[in-house]
This record gives C-alpha cells, structure tokens and sequence, in this order.
C-alpha cells in the first residue's frame, strides 16, 4: 500500500482501497523510439505539502542506484495527471526501472 503522504499526493484516502488512481507504467513513443514512463495523478492542493521526485535505475535491491538526472517530465507540472519518462530509449539498454519517492516538505 501507499503512505498516507503517498495517498495525501495522489488526492486518494488511506482509508479506501483504489488502485486506479495510483502510480502506472507504460512505453511512451517520442519521435519514433520507444521510453519507459510512468503517470500518477496530483492533488494540486497537496504540493504546497508534498514534494515528489520520479527517478530510475536499471537494477533493483541493495545494489540499484536511484537516480533523477535521466528523467523527463513530459507533461505540465500543473495537470491533475503527471507523466515522466527516461531519456533512455528502451532498445539502449537490458532493464529499467522507474519510481516515485514521496516526502513531507
């Protein structure tokens, strides 16, 4: 499950299950080649409260390196959906993967 800061972003309540107004993945296509990207929905009442911060590394565990640096957001940061996406085509690399960390300002 989410974290109530999670929940507090997303504008969903800790108190109901709802898994559609979570965080998704899918392939975005940008001039022909293929990216991982991922879309989550934001209360735009909750950033004055809530930072968030999409990033991605090509492993995961104890070893996987987190990062923000390949990341492009491709929708205003106004919209009640975000989307990002990497910089990384899909076809350049063996794995990938996305997430959103989510803290109290």
């Amino acid at each position: 499950g989410a974290t109530a800061i999670e929940e507090f972003l997303y504008g969903t309540s800790d108190l109901i299950a709802d898994v559609t107004q979570h965080p998704s993945g899918s392939i975005l296509t940008d001039s022909g080649l293929a990216y991982l990207s991922i879309s989550f929905p934001v209360d735009p009442q909750a950033l004055p409260y809530a930072n968030y911060n999409v990033e991605r590394s090509d492993t995961l565990g104890s070893l996987a390196i987190w990062t923000s640096n390949q990341i492009l957001h491709v929708t205003d940061p106004s919209a009640s959906i975000l989307r990002a996406r990497s910089t990384i085509p899909i076809q350049d690399q063996i794995r990938e993967f996305l997430r959103i960390t989510v803290s109290s300002r």
